[in-house]
């Protein structure tokens, strides 16, 4: 009885391990110092979200070594205060999802109620991790444009993605057909894995991605190409984790409407295959519903898409000659 129950015990210690393993958080890392570069214990070392202004505190250890873990991705601010030393304040910087953000502060010597506020500082450097890759941004999801409003058509600007259908990954529809997927170092398009929020966000035919989030709605895309950490493991392509925005302090609210009309494409000298009208409506809101302590976005989209055959294209070469009067090939 007692080796079954110790079976079982390790069983689900396994598959909380398991379940708590694909994290969507980031963490901070760093030491203390004063003047001299001697490292000071009991320093007590707070970052606050600059968007909902929630604040994690941590103290270092005997080392002078302090950890935040389990921050949302966001800005934040780090301030450190001891007596003996000015309080020191540092940021605003931006975490990303599974970063391990090193932020080494030096006090100077004076009365807490002094303060020192550093803004400008060299970029945070991936020191902590081996793993490659690279993150899109909502600036970056939102000011390029692109056809279908479809994220996934943003992964081939990451090193090592390639596509072979790459008109396969502007479509807009939440269901992914083949080619809509990037093939990154060599691998194919169903080694890769798609996270939503940590969650697994893999169609089970396939591998296609399983749900394509409004990208007004999308915090970051962080892609791993090279040296993922055990906790995602399945693929040996891309590990692709959207994550979607939280409410702020403050409410905000877009709307966007892109149309694509047959009467507004080039035509002439340049290859019209297909006439495609489509429209897409894209809106996102975001609040802070401090009544019930919570920190919520809502999103609604939605697509358009009618397509026809014009008949046989008209190869660039051949109306250039035309126009010239010489002979079509």
């Amino acid at each position: 009885m007692k080796c079954t129950f110790s079976a079982l015990a390790a069983l689900f210690g396994l598959l909380a391990c398991s379940l708590s393993a694909q994290t969507t958080t980031a963490s901070i890392t760093g030491a203390i110092h004063d003047p001299s570069g001697a490292v000071i214990p009991g320093v007590k070392v707070t970052a606050t979200n600059v968007a909902t202004n929630l604040t994690y505190s941590a103290s270092t250890n005997e080392s002078g070594v302090y950890n935040l873990l389990f921050l949302p991705v966001g800005q934040y601010t780090v301030s450190s205060e001891t007596q003996g030393f000015k309080k020191t304040v540092l940021g605003p910087f931006t975490l990303e999802v599974n970063q391990i953000a090193r932020v080494d502060i030096s006090l100077e010597v004076g009365d807490t109620a002094q303060s020192v506020e550093i803004r400008d500082f060299a970029p945070i450097l991936q020191t902590e991790s081996t793993q490659t890759g690279d993150t899109l941004t909502s600036e970056r999801l939102t000011s390029i444009p692109l056809n279908g409003r479809n994220f996934a058509s943003l992964t081939m600007l990451i090193p090592g993605a390639i596509s072979t259908s790459p008109n396969a990954m502007n479509t807009s529809g939440r269901y992914q057909g083949s080619g809509s997927r990037p093939q990154v170092n060599g691998n194919r398009e169903q080694t890769n894995n798609f996270l939503l929020d940590g969650a697994d966000n893999n169609d089970s035919i396939d591998n296609r991605i399983g749900y394509q989030p409004n990208v007004d709605a999308l915090q970051e895309v962080r892609v791993i190409t090279g040296n993922g950490s055990s906790e995602f493991g399945n693929v040996g392509g891309a590990i692709v984790n959207t994550t979607l925005k939280s409410g702020t302090n403050s409410f905000t609210e877009t709307f966007s409407n892109f149309c694509g009309m047959t009467s507004l494409m080039p035509m002439g000298s340049l290859p019209i295959a297909r006439a495609i009208r489509s429209a897409r409506c894209d809106v996102t809101s975001s609040a802070a519903l401090w009544a019930v302590r919570l920190l919520r976005i809502e999103r609604f989209s939605l697509s358009i898409t009618k397509a026809r055959s014009s008949g046989t294209p008209v190869r660039p070469m051949q109306a250039l000659r035309r126009q010239l009067g010489g002979p079509a090939i």
